[in-house]
């Protein structure tokens, strides 16, 4: 983008590519839903094998181990935040959708009292924080629109206006609460391909996939700088792209095709780990994300530079018409 009037310079980083590695194995194989976060060197995931399940474990960017158990095993529900502090919320028990929210500190869960979403769901997307997050999407009966916040305590339903376009599950979800992404889903055709950004007011319209696998996904990274892998269309897949809060982009396809897998991390660097096909996996992936840096500066003070200067001529003789 142009330099403002105001502006000394600025420097834009966008993410092009990417390539993934092999990690350490999950203890116990898994599916995952969105029951995961944190970084690449410090992940959380929950367990949504069978019926609901309280396993939980953490990632140090090595090897797994065993974290204590949820108070609530819940399955299809969704987790933000950090290894050392996050909530888990949302999901199925046997017979009910109204499961509390935990948090985790590091150490611990802890049922947060009159925590249960205003709506209750499974299989919905999580973005934020520990104190500051949202769900989104959804089901059971119909697939939902509804957006609720998150304030470390209570949810707040968002409102009509910030209702997703149209309901759907299987969402993948990243971000930070008034800067998120809801990537893919289902049932329908449309939300398999939609990309959509929250504001903390509203959603709108992004990018659309490439690939129209686009539910049961995994992705991380913030809403100008993403990764979104696997899926199930109907055949299990290792498709991989990159989101530079425009557009989607092709990259290396991942090792293993799964779907339902958990995803840490940011658009630079990332995790995914389980998942299934055709029965629950424990490997784990590392992503390596490739950025493109621009700048454009009022003034540059160096004592050498290197280069021919082409593509600053080329510019000045664009602007000046020269």
């Amino acid at each position: 983008s142009h330099l403002l009037d105001y502006e000394a310079g600025h420097i834009r980083g966008n993410i092009i590519s990417g390539v993934w590695s092999a990690g350490g194995a999950m203890i116990i194989a898994r599916k995952m839903h969105q029951l995961s976060t944190g970084i690449e060197n410090a992940a959380l995931a929950g367990d949504s094998r069978g019926a609901p399940n309280a396993k939980a474990s953490e990632y140090d960017g090595n090897a797994w181990t065993a974290a204590p158990d949820m108070i609530q095993g819940r399955g299809a529900g969704a987790a933000a935040g950090t290894q050392n502090a996050s909530f888990f919320a949302g999901g199925t028990t046997p017979g009910t959708y109204s499961v509390p929210t935990e948090d985790y500190n590091g150490v611990s869960f802890s049922n947060i009292a009159s925590s249960n979403l205003n709506t209750g769901r499974q299989s919905i997307a999580a973005a934020g924080s520990q104190n500051s997050g949202l769900v989104f999407g959804g089901t059971p009966s119909a697939p939902k629109q509804q957006t609720e916040e998150w304030n470390g305590s209570t949810w707040t339903e968002a409102g009509s206006s910030a209702y997703l376009s149209f309901g759907r599950y299987g969402i993948a979800g990243t971000g930070i609460q008034n800067a998120a992404l809801a990537v893919g889903g289902q049932p329908s055709s449309d939300a398999k391909v939609s990309t959509e950004h929250y504001d903390g007011t509203s959603w709108r319209a992004g990018g659309n996939l490439n690939a129209t696998n686009g539910h049961k996904r995994s992705a991380a990274g913030t809403e100008n700088a993403s990764w979104v892998a696997f899926g199930q269309a109907p055949a299990n897949s290792t498709i991989t792209e990159v989101y530079d809060g425009i557009s989607w982009a092709n990259t290396a396809n991942a090792i293993t095709a799964r779907s339902l897998a958990g995803a840490a991390g940011t658009g630079a660097v990332g995790l995914a780990f389980g998942g299934y096909n055709p029965s629950q996996l424990s490997c784990t992936e590392h992503w390596d994300g490739g950025f493109q840096n621009t700048g454009s500066f009022g003034r540059v003070e160096a004592t050498y530079i290197q280069g021919d200067a082409t593509e600053i001529s080329s510019s000045l003789a664009t602007i000046y018409s020269i």
